[in-house]
């Protein structure tokens, strides 16, 4: 009786194997040949069955930790998610929604209602149609956005209304080359629902085309052109845009505030293409997202304004909130990489609000603040330890 246990305990050592990168989670435990072996024997040797069963555990689970170890986890039962990573995909891969994905770099969705013309009205995602709603630097998942304001869906509908076609163009480094990975699934999913609220808010189906490269410095990613001529050879029907009836809308021109601090990829776009650039206020008005400024290193262009703002959080030692919202507000200044002349270059910045942005003003006609002066702290200078007096006006 006992070799016939060891030849099933055997069997089961070669079978389990098979299952190799295909193996998933609580698969195992589903076809267990172990238990079984245990179900077939009879049971008049009590003593002799309980061995086979001891000795087929390891066994079993030896090869549910070579089957996970093939899959890139490390033989714990919750190591076993890598196993459901993505494919790699090496060739062009049509997915759900109608989306293709384009090896190496490339994640676009088409569509023929939106081709044929030779007006563009080319947009860029991120900074200029939405921002992020949570207020991280990315989206964190696929309803992690808002729109820049509230006139976005209007006016792109007016956009179409005036003949032009649709074509959403964005930079989506996060990607690199996991086309098929959670960060596209996730990027695929926000650009859907934008577009699925922007035709529900325009009462009316707008036709989009969307393209994403998706590896930062590859060819196609912005400001190399390469997104708008493969849309131009593959996606037009063979119209030539006119290019002096078309344009791109994007955020990244240079500007400190822009979303990646300085950036001029947009601009430098819509000029390698040789087409109008527009900043996201020109055509949707005044912004209502919050972009982050960098701070850190002093840009050397603002730093009376910046010690100004430094001593004003001083005065206000005795109320944390407000100190600290000063100090911010001199971080974000003193790191500022223009001259600022008007308190608008720092409008829908985060930490400076309203009243910042009043005393920014202030700063700007009198060279100081009226709260320094009333305590006779003169900007560009120490502060006066004797005027910190936690001034409640302020």
């Amino acid at each position: 009786m006992a070799p016939k246990r060891k030849s099933k305990a055997a069997d089961l050592s070669d079978e389990e194997p098979q299952s190799g990168s295909d193996f998933e989670p609580g698969a195992a435990e589903d076809s267990g040949p172990d238990y079984d072996l245990g179900e077939e024997e009879e049971a008049p040797q009590p003593k002799k069955k309980a061995t086979p069963r001891k000795r087929a555990a390891p066994k079993k689970k030896a090869a549910d930790e070579g089957e996970d170890e093939a899959a890139g986890g490390s033989g714990a039962k919750k190591k076993r998610q890598p196993a459901k990573k993505a494919k790699k995909i090496t060739e062009v891969t049509q997915v759900e929604g109608g989306w293709t994905l384009h090896p190496p770099s490339l994640i676009y969705k088409l569509n023929p209602a939106a081709q044929g013309g030779s007006k563009i009205a080319a947009i860029d995602l991120d900074g200029t149609l939405v921002g992020v709603k949570s207020g991280a630097k990315f989206a964190r998942g696929p309803d992690d956005w808002k729109f820049f304001n509230k006139h976005v869906p209007e006016k792109v509908a007016e956009l179409y209304e005036q003949g032009y076609q649709l074509w959403i163009i964005t930079n989506q480094g996060g990607i690199k080359t996991a086309l098929a990975g959670q960060s596209s699934e996730n990027t695929r999913g926000r650009i859907d629902a934008v577009i699925e609220v922007i035709n529900k808010k325009a009462k009316q189906e707008l036709p989009f085309q969307v393209i994403m490269s998706t590896q930062t410095g590859g060819e196609y990613h912005k400001p190399r052109t390469g997104m708008w001529d493969f849309l131009v050879a593959n996606a037009n029907k063979g119209v030539a845009p006119d290019l002096s009836e078309s344009f791109y809308i994007g955020d990244a021109a240079g500007r400190s505030t822009d979303i990646n601090q300085g950036a001029d990829s947009d601009l430098k776009f819509a000029e390698g293409i040789g087409i109008q650039f527009f900043l996201p206020e020109d055509k949707f008005g005044e912004p209502e997202l919050k972009t982050e400024a960098p701070t850190g290193n002093s840009s050397g262009l603002n730093t009376d304004m910046a010690d100004a703002f430094r001593k004003l959080a001083g005065l206000l030692s005795a109320e944390p909130f407000k100190a600290n919202a000063f100090k911010k507000v001199a971080e974000i200044v003193d790191a500022f990489t223009e001259k600022i002349t008007a308190a608008s270059q720092l409008k829908g910045t985060k930490g400076v609000g309203p009243s910042s942005l009043a005393k920014i003003t202030e700063f700007l006609g009198t060279g100081t603040l009226a709260a320094l002066t009333e305590a006779g702290i003169t900007v560009g200078g120490p502060a006066d330890k004797q005027a910190e007096v936690g001034l409640k006006f302020v």
